[in-house]
């Protein structure tokens, strides 16, 4: 399993899943979609309630973009169970890139029909 690894999204990327966003379901300018999900874990010696979530069960959260093909693009793991995906977003590897213009985002289009960004 040597060199397994998802690339660092490239503009290419990026413009190729907002093509297919916008051809396959018709929402355009959709870059990915993000969302979080909870993995069960046993609960770490001393970690108190870090790792407790509302659904009653100790997780770490897997964090990732998927292109319209619901396949990955970009994935964090490792965030409290405790926190809410948006917070586990801010704080992660990948919200911090977006946030410094890291992650080689295409520059902003005008939606169909618009003249105004």
């Amino acid at each position: 399993m040597e060199h397994i690894y998802l690339p660092e999204p490239t503009e290419n990327i990026w413009k190729k899943c907002a093509e297919e966003f916008e051809n396959r379901w018709g929402f355009p300018n959709c870059i990915g979609s993000v969302d979080g999900k909870h993995v069960i874990i046993k609960k770490p010696n001393n970690s108190g309630s870090n790792y407790w979530c509302y659904l009653h069960k100790y997780s770490i959260v897997l964090m990732a973009i998927v292109g319209p093909d619901y396949k990955f693009i970009c994935v964090d793991i490792g965030g409290f169970g405790k926190n809410s995906d948006g917070g586990i977003f801010v704080t992660s590897n990948m919200g911090k890139r977006f946030e410094q213009n890291l992650m080689s985002v295409p520059a902003p289009r005008f939606l169909p029909g618009q003249n105004e960004i």
